[in-house]
């Protein structure tokens, strides 16, 4: 009988290890180091990659608007910087709206940039979640 219990427990706690190690790998394949991966932003890899479906701009992004003020840009400006975003029913509030990727943990959200424009000037650039 006490073999039979130990035999039990022992796969129990087998069962129980390998769940705890298949949950972890999958938490930490949604939310590991990619998300936490930061980039000096690059205007041709930016614009090389405005209608693809990545994470590149989301990666640069901060370093964007830490060391490229955007505020006060024209939209000429902008143009040249960051190319003109593909047209979005998102966020219809803003003028330019990117797409810059997929918002940590699931993925199932995304992150955007959406530059406001007032007479042909940037006056908001703001990090939107949809």
């Amino acid at each position: 009988m006490k073999k039979v219990i130990k035999t039990l427990l022992t796969i129990l706690l087998v069962l129980f290890l390998g769940f705890v190690t298949i949950v972890g790998y999958f938490f930490y394949q949604m939310t590991g180091p990619q998300y936490f991966q930061k980039n000096n932003f690059n205007t041709a890899e930016w614009k090389q990659n405005l209608e693809k479906f990545n994470d590149i701009k989301l990666f640069m992004v901060d370093d964007l608007l830490k060391n490229h003020q955007l505020i006060g840009k024209t939209r000429d400006e902008v143009k040249s910087i960051l190319g003109v975003p593909p047209p979005t029913d998102y966020f219809q509030d803003y003028d330019y709206v990117y797409r810059l990727g997929r918002e940590g943990g699931l993925g199932v959200d995304s992150k955007w940039l959406g530059l406001k424009f007032e007479n042909d000037l940037v006056i908001s650039a703001d990090i939107l979640r949809d």
